[in-house]
């Protein structure tokens, strides 16, 4: 008999997506040529299909995305993995045999893999919310770096001038000439989402060119990570100044507040409108410069990712409130630049990237 390599998910998409597909008729036609024929797959029961699913697209470890820079397209690929550069994205080809095979395996795949932070986890998740799959993501590994209160406030003013950057360049391109080509209506009244499918558009977007400074590309991740924030009578008299609200599972929620290099972290989150909270019994994971928490979907508000984006471009009160947390913002000192890099996927060479902080 055949033993998996993991426990298999208690929850049984297959099912779930056929009954919810069984009320249409020809719509579900290939959405392209199928890789393979399965001619009897389908008529396999739920659960022996969704081990299929989770046999061919659970990794045995977390999925550190890479932004490919060898095809025209938008296409990442997993940096963990060492079976080849397309081995993720020949696993996926099982979502592509037809539309009722990718409804039920796409929910596998983002439910049940880790995603881990790297340099373009950032860009990643913008990209998954543009395509509609980001609230399938489940489990996320959140790297935190031991900083000093100094470095945090750094961390906010960069964090800062970044989201001035990324408005001033989505309305720059959404308001250029080809925008409307695309099918982009500049006439609606109901505001549109930034979104493009071109790969020089995509990388000169300031999330992505800011990806490899983690003190900003974290705040990113848990910004799109969060809830509206909902006010509760045992909270605290600062409820207007929360947006957001956000549950991470950590080895000891007293660490924030005892441990000098760890209060940064909640500042910095605070300055951005979103209250964190702590769930004890997280393992402890200890990297070289800090530690890693972890971002589990069932521990948020239901339907979290659902829920609309956060607004940060109210930039008077982020300012206010980061200085209510870092009184030295503004007087830090702060190198103009940094530098960081990215290994060529073509070349294997190491392209360095410069980022602007003052």
């Amino acid at each position: 008999m055949m033993e998996f390599r993991k426990n298999l998910p208690e929850k049984n998409y297959a099912l779930k997506k056929a009954s919810e597909s069984q009320q249409s008729s020809d719509s579900d036609e290939l959405e392209k040529p199928a890789i393979y024929e399965f001619h009897k797959f389908m008529l396999l029961p739920g659960e022996l299909r969704d081990r299929v699913y989770y046999y061919a697209l659970v990794s045995d470890g977390p999925i550190l995305p890479h932004l490919c820079t060898k095809r025209s397209g938008i296409k990442f690929h997993d940096d963990n993995n060492d079976k080849g550069h397309n081995t993720t994205s020949q696993s996926l080809a099982i979502t592509r045999i037809s539309k009722l095979v990718r409804q039920e395996s796409f929910p596998i795949f983002y439910n049940e893999n880790t995603f881990a932070f790297g340099t373009d986890t950032p860009a990643y998740f913008e990209r998954l919310t543009q395509l509609g799959r980001f609230h399938m993501v489940h489990h996320v590994s959140i790297p935190i770096n031991f900083y000093s209160e100094e470095n945090g406030a750094r961390a906010m003013r960069d964090i800062r001038r970044n989201i001035i950057e990324q408005e001033k360049y989505e309305n720059s391109v959404m308001n250029s000439s080809w925008w409307g080509i695309f099918g982009m209506d500049k006439k609606s009244e109901e505001p549109v989402a930034f979104h493009t499918d071109n790969l020089n558009t995509f990388m000169k977007h300031p999330v992505y060119q800011s990806g490899g400074l983690s003190w900003m590309g974290i705040f990113f991740v848990l910004r799109k990570l969060s809830a509206a924030y909902t006010a509760r009578p045992s909270d605290d008299n600062h409820d207007d100044d929360y947006e957001r609200e956000l549950v991470l599972r950590v080895p000891n929620a007293n660490m924030f507040a005892e441990y000098e290099l760890l209060r940064w972290f909640p500042k910095v989150a605070a300055s951005m409108g979103i209250k964190l909270k702590f769930v004890d019994g997280g393992a402890v994971d200890f990297f070289g410069g800090g530690l890693s928490v972890q971002w589990v979907q069932k521990y948020q508000k239901k339907d979290a990712l659902r829920d609309a984006p956060i607004n940060p471009r109210d930039n008077d009160k982020i300012l206010r409130r980061a200085l209510d947390n870092f009184p030295r913002l503004n007087t830090v000192p702060t190198a103009n630049t940094v530098q960081y890099y990215r290994v060529n996927c073509e070349t294997g060479a190491l392209d360095w990237c410069k980022v602007q902080r003052c």
